[in-house]
């Protein structure tokens, strides 16, 4: 039978299949930001906390590059410049 005249329930259970396969491609950096949060919250000096997290920018940045996805290398890339720039001015305030 024509894809067009399949019943309406077959063109459905397609559309259901397809958005159960979709993943979403933000997963692999969730560890590394629980590791870091608890140090931004309670750590001392916080700077080098900050450093890390934009440290953590690149990589998740560079995991966005390799699925093909401009938008979050670009929000990565902003993220990181200013978190690169709060930790140089906290460890300038020496917090």
């Amino acid at each position: 039978m024509p894809a067009d005249r399949r019943p309406a329930a077959g063109r459905e259970g397609a559309r259901i299949r397809r958005a159960r396969r979709f993943r979403p491609r933000h997963r692999n950096h969730r560890p590394g930001d629980l590791a870091i949060t608890p140090g931004l919250l309670r750590g001392r000096p916080r700077w080098p906390w900050m450093a890390g997290r934009a440290a953590l920018n690149l990589v998740i940045a560079n995991h966005y590059r390799t699925q093909r996805s401009p938008a979050g290398v670009i929000g990565m890339a902003v993220l990181t410049i200013v978190d690169g720039g709060l930790a140089a001015v906290m460890k300038a305030r020496r917090q």
